[in-house]
């Protein structure tokens, strides 16, 4: 009821009443758990758990503790220890398959899948975690169909249409992931993990103008997420605002370095320092060597706010090679010969 003071001291007077009663450990571990004092909460589980030591409510809340603090491998100990002891428990099996899928464990992941359908086949949430097994594996048709039939049965359920968008996402049908992420984002304004998703998806479809009003609310919440501030580069590039974009690439460069192509890192570590030459010489090698548009578009925003159009124009070309058909090319061609004045041609 939003009154942890309350609800510690009820749990603290059940214990005094009965020192042997571990679901009042468990309830206290749970409060300090939503205190985000993760470590206290653990102590609490263990208490519990040296009363009664198979009590699969404190196993499933130690191994969820652990799972939170990134200690995956212990909680996948743990998760695996309640399977063995009570194979009915099943937010264990979920929690299992999420830890393994957390891991990178492919193999454990599909063993604990089949677990999970043999003891329910037709439960929503095996067909949640049939979905995210099969978009680990990159099956995304059969991911979509896993979780449609969870949709089915459980239609408003926010974790079902996350993934489903995301799956979407992945297959390219960007129409029907936007539609899944408003949803979402009506139930839960302030998923950002929806949001990102959302700005990415209107990325993809080129439609830059929503992408920035969908990525406005997150502006200042950025953090140390380079992966954000890369796709805020992005999504100024596309809105024609190469110093927005370029300053959110050295931020995204700052954060994660070594996350960052190499060349590119090296690139804009130098812009930083002054070396504009060198900078856009990375650059170019970067864009040159990489399959991707990233570092091009890195290139032309640089290269836009240093108003050196040829530069621009010869990385624009390459981009639309990289991307023969779509829109953007043309769309920075006609902002590099507007800077050029040239507008004629623009």
């Amino acid at each position: 009821l939003g009154k942890p003071d309350l609800a510690q001291a009820a749990f603290a007077d059940a214990e005094h009443a009965d020192p042997g009663y571990a679901p009042a450990l468990i309830g206290q571990a749970r409060v300090k758990a939503q205190q985000t004092d993760l470590a206290g909460a653990l102590a609490l589980a263990d208490k519990a758990l040296a009363l009664d030591p198979k009590s699969p409510d404190s196993l499933q809340f130690k191994g969820d503790v652990l799972f939170a603090q990134h200690q995956t491998a212990d909680a996948i100990t743990v998760f695996r220890t309640i399977v063995a002891q009570k194979p009915n428990y099943l937010s264990a099996h979920w929690a299992l398959i999420a830890a393994l899928e957390r891991q990178g464990d492919a193999a454990g992941a599909n063993q604990a899948l089949a677990a999970l359908q043999a003891i329910a086949p037709k439960h929503p949430q095996t067909y949640y975690f049939e979905a995210l097994v099969r978009a680990q594996e990159k099956n995304y048709p059969a991911a979509r169909d896993a979780i449609q039939q969870q949709l089915a049965l459980f239609p408003n359920n926010s974790a079902g249409m996350l993934l489903a968008a995301g799956i979407d996402y992945e297959m390219g049908a960007y129409d029907r992931a936007e539609a899944g992420l408003v949803r979402v984002l009506q139930s839960d304004p302030a998923n950002d993990y929806a949001r990102r998703l959302l700005v990415g998806t209107f990325v993809k479809s080129r439609q830059p103008a929503k992408a920035l009003d969908a990525m406005k609310p997150m502006l200042g919440r950025f953090g140390s997420d380079a992966v954000m501030e890369n796709l805020a580069g992005e999504v100024y590039l596309l809105n024609g605002d190469p110093a927005e974009a370029a300053g959110h690439f050295e931020k995204a460069t700052k954060i994660d370095p070594a996350g960052a192509r190499q060349k590119a890192g090296l690139a804009l570590t130098r812009l930083a320092q002054g070396d504009a030459a060198g900078g856009v010489r990375d650059l170019e090698s970067a864009a040159t060597s990489d399959s991707g548009t990233r570092s091009d578009l890195m290139l032309i925003s640089v290269a836009m706010r240093q108003q050196q159009w040829d530069k621009a124009l010869t990385a624009i070309d390459a981009l639309e090679k990289k991307e023969p058909g779509k829109p953007l090319a043309a769309n920075l061609r006609g902002l590099a010969l507007l800077g050029m004045r040239d507008t004629l041609n623009a």
